[in-house]
């Protein structure tokens, strides 16, 4: 019984984790990126850096186009 209520526990952590996780997408206005741009995909990415890393929080990422 014990094992099975640490699994279950272990693998709540993992899910809550997971799930908390959010990406932040951020490309050059000559790539396509916007100052208006959510950054919550490449199709809505914004060309503003700074206003990214701002909206992330513990667990994001904030990911760069080349």
């Amino acid at each position: 019984m014990k094992k099975l209520l640490l699994t279950l526990t272990f693998f709540a952590l993992l899910f809550s984790y997971a799930q908390a996780q959010t990406i932040r997408y951020v490309k050059s206005t000559g790539n396509g990126g916007s100052s208006g741009g959510t950054g919550l995909s490449w199709a809505t990415a914004s060309n503003d850096l700074q206003a990214m890393i701002n909206a992330s929080s513990e667990g994001d990422e904030v990911w760069v186009a080349s």
